[in-house]
């Protein structure tokens, strides 16, 4: 995931990720959301936004950031390495099992070398889902 700050204020979002054999860049622009570190996105069909909001973060390190839709809550953590701390790891269980989100529930994703590439990558905007 790459983020930067277009006009000092939304956040332009790229994550990539790997879907069925292809290499996909998904963007969005998370657009402030009145209170600081909170913001509003576009979520999936018509009319559906997610709202998302910063927990915590250390611009160097790590982030953790909680995503509410119509569908529910999640909490995920984001590192600049794909080795962070205990420290770090332990921190953002505390805040999932907090938000009534139990182990089975947590989800490590591996660190995928498959999209190695500009070339290999399709763009998906956030007007597109």
């Amino acid at each position: 995931m790459t983020v930067a700050v277009p006009d000092g204020q939304s956040l332009a979002i790229s994550t990539f990720t790997k879907l069925d054999g292809q290499c996909w860049e998904i963007r969005q622009r998370y657009v402030p959301a009145g209170a600081h570190r909170r913001f509003s996105v576009r979520g999936r069909g018509y009319d559906s936004k997610m709202e998302v909001v910063v927990g915590e973060a250390d611009p160097r390190s790590y982030a953790i950031i909680y995503y509410q839709d119509s569908q529910g809550l999640s909490v995920k953590l984001y590192g600049r390495s794909s080795q962070l701390s205990n420290a770090i790891v332990d921190k953002f269980e505390q805040r999932a099992r907090a938000m009534g989100l139990s182990e089975d529930v947590t989800y490590y994703f591996p660190t995928y070398g498959f999209c190695e590439s500009a070339d290999d990558f399709h763009i998906l905007d956030e007007t597109e889902l």
